[in-house]
């Protein structure tokens, strides 16, 4: 989802998902069905675009680093 989008759904949730329109964009980005959505959006958390900034520069990131280079070692060594 768009920041716009995630920021609207954290401040009110409930309004959101009643919001049609919401989930049509969701479930044309995604393919997924409308009515599943209703029930696995609120059992997720969704992180706006500064969370997500933070996790992915952060230590998140170290251990994709990590876990990569342990991939290629693995492969090379085959």
């Amino acid at each position: 989802m768009s920041n716009k989008l995630t920021l609207e759904y954290q401040n009110n949730p409930k309004a959101f998902i009643q919001d049609n329109d919401n989930l049509k964009k969701i479930a044309n980005l995604t393919g997924s069905n409308i009515d599943d959505i209703k029930v696995v959006l609120p059992a997720n958390t969704y992180l706006n675009l500064d969370e997500q900034l933070e996790l992915l520069q952060g230590k998140f990131l170290d251990d994709i680093k990590k876990m990569a280079f342990e991939y290629i070692i693995k492969a090379i060594n085959k």
